[in-house]
């Protein structure tokens, strides 16, 4: 700021600025838009010098060191050669300066009652009923809306309003300037505090001034008691220390939480850190689980394959048999017949071998039919078994995590006990030592597996528990969103495995007419979809995705598929194969349709928590 103040009394003295307009009259050339712009020299000193006082929070630092600027220059370099003896009596009393409008302000050094505060004397009031009675509050207010007050205060006695009312204002510096402007404003109209000394009658009306160090002690009665209750004498430097110890606690309290806040976050990154290096363990022990279950798979398939294969060759040399052992009984019988008209007693015996072979022919038959059937039954248990084994590997999988500390434990407590056992054929005092400190050892790590083993059951049974709880909800959300209906909203329940018809209607309409397309198109559809439900068509096949990944899609070269693309179309075909790979994946062993909880934005399984804002939305409206 001293810097600046010399920057700007260079500025002056080098005629940047001007300031004489003659040799009586003076401006100031910081306050420019003021409705006074022209000054005596004696009035225009304690101006600059006023505005140079006031408190840094009243006024810019810029605007305080260029009124200091002014008064410098004004006092070395533009001061009259010889004042008026006169003019020296008509000095600002010392403590105060004059403004652009000639009102009177206060330096740093004065007392105030704070929080502000003005006087009002004077006020309007009538006798009525034996008390006097003023005006509300209020009303005074509102009067004086323009200095925004923050409550006017009457001041009553046992005879009711004594005339006398105090202002209060807001404790910052806004309500600082307002209480100055109040007091201005009556000092301007002939109403302030040095005019009331001389209408001690209450002839010219309210007056008002704001409340110093003079006005609070000389005060009594019940505007002793307000005051004192309601406020403290400071000056403005006491204030502004005040704010600046209040500042600086504020930076101090400020500094120690930023420091608590990097502490939390030093150790929200050391967690961080250790997170990430568990993942990254997960990562890998997940990967070599994928693999091996991946070979499980890939095994289960092969075993699958020749298991069918081994089953259709042995039906293939069944049938050859019985065809084989119908066409030596049929060759029996045309033998005899041929030798049935010898004797009677042949032609019984004759007789008893053709009913012999009927019942052999009808039995082979009839096994032939079971055999038939058994084969189907046995696809079905073959296929159910391959999913129960791929269900248990999956679990399996989960197991393997959670049996993880517990085998890293159990490898600790077996190399303990290996330890234990080579240390037992030592002899001599540290080897003792030795021992019973392994003892302790394998004590603990034995506690800490069955603590281990425990909690891993324990958290196997909340894990089903909350399954199945989840399940529950999940159907009962599907439950209220069917029933709801809305068929225009992101999250809703669609049916797993049914054709969409639209691929039909749209094939039938270039075949058919517009009435008949809708009817062929609908027969058809739902033809497919009774075809869907039959468990022996199992048009599927297992492609490689990866290094030991699998993934089922639909068998293209199916011949039931392959018709239906060359009839109706490659849509149709899609929304065929489509379905039958919902329904593989959703109910492969039933083969019926299943309803779920469906994103139609992203194509996907929609969440439990989608499905439940979703529902929540359609409550509020």
């Amino acid at each position: 700021m001293e810097d600046y103040e010399e920057k700007v009394y260079q500025q002056l003295k080098n005629g940047k600025f001007t300031v004489k307009s003659s040799d009586l009259k003076f401006r100031c050339p910081f306050c420019l838009n003021k409705k006074k712009k022209d000054y005596e020299y004696r009035h225009l000193v304690p101006h600059a010098k006023g505005a140079g006082k006031k408190g840094s929070s009243l006024k810019k630092y810029r605007e305080k060191a260029k009124h200091l600027a002014l008064a410098r220059y004004l006092e070395k370099d533009c001061a009259p050669v010889s004042r008026d003896p006169m003019e020296e009596e008509d000095e600002i009393e010392e403590g105060q300066i004059v403004d652009d409008d000639g009102s009177s302000n206060v330096v740093e050094d004065e007392k105030f009652l704070y929080p502000w505060k003005g006087i009002l004397v004077n006020v309007e009031r009538e006798f009525k009923d034996g008390r006097y009675i003023s005006q509300s509050g209020n009303r005074i207010k509102e009067q004086l809306a323009k200095f925004d007050p923050v409550k006017v205060h009457i001041l009553w006695d046992g005879r009711g309003s004594t005339g006398k009312a105090i202002v209060e204002f807001s404790k910052d510096w806004s309500g600082f300037r307002n209480a100055m402007s109040f007091e201005s404003e009556f000092n301007r109209t002939g109403r302030g505090k040095g005019q009331y000394r001389f209408d001690r009658g209450g002839s010219g009306g309210m007056y008002g001034w704001v409340v110093r160090e003079d006005d609070y002690n000389k005060s009594v009665g019940v505007m002793r008691k307000y005051l004192s209750k309601n406020g403290d004498l400071k000056t403005i430097k006491d204030i502004e220390d005040e704010d600046e110890r209040l500042k600086k606690q504020l930076v101090t309290n400020l500094v120690q939480l930023v420091d608590e806040k990097n502490k939390d976050l030093e150790e929200v990154k050391l967690q961080y850190y250790e997170t990430s290096y568990s993942f990254k363990n997960l990562a890998v022990q997940h990967d070599m689980l994928n693999k091996k279950y991946n070979e499980e798979t890939l095994k289960m398939q092969q075993d699958q394959k020749d298991r069918l294969e081994k089953m259709s060759s042995e039906r293939e040399e069944l049938k050859l048999e019985m065809e084989s052992q119908k066409e030596e009984l049929k060759m029996q019988r045309e033998e005899l017949e041929k030798f049935k008209a010898q004797s009677e007693s042949e032609k019984e015996k004759l007789l008893e071998e053709i009913q012999k072979n009927a019942m052999k022919i009808s039995n082979l038959e009839m096994a032939e039919l079971e055999q038939s059937k058994l084969d189907q039954n046995l696809l079905r248990i073959v296929e159910e078994q391959t999913r129960m084994k791929e269900a248990l590997a999956r679990e399996r999988i989960e197991e393997d995590k959670n049996m993880d500390a517990k085998n890293k434990l159990e490898l600790e407590v077996e190399q303990l006990t290996w330890k234990l056992k080579s240390l037992t054929s030592k002899a001599g005092d540290d080897a003792d030592l030795e021992l019973k400190k392994m003892a302790e050892d394998l004590k603990d790590k034995k506690e800490e597996l069955e603590y281990l083993e425990d909690m891993n059951q324990t958290l196997l049974a909340k894990s089903l528990e909350s399954n199945d709880e989840l399940q529950e909800a999940r159907k009962e959300l599907i439950k209220e969103l069917r029933d709801m209906g809305n068929n225009r909203a992101v999250i809703r329940v669609k049916r797993m495995g049914e054709i969409d018809v639209k691929p039909f209607l749209e094939a039938c309409k270039k075949k058919y007419s517009a009435d008949e397309a809708d009817i062929k198109a609908s027969v058809i559809c739902s033809n497919w979809q009774e075809a869907l439900k039959d468990p022996s068509w199992f048009p599927f096949c297992n492609v490689k995705v990866g290094d030991d990944v699998f993934k089922t899609e639909i068998d293209e070269k199916d011949e039931k598929l392959s018709r239906l693309r060359n009839g109706m179309g490659e849509e149709v075909f899609k929304a065929v194969a489509n379905a039958l790979l919902e329904l593989n994946e959703y109910n492969g062993s039933g083969r019926y349709i299943v309803p779920e909880l469906w994103n139609f934005k992203d194509g996907r399984r929609a969440t439990l928590k989608e499905g439940i804002q979703r529902l929540s939305k359609s409550k509020k409206k």
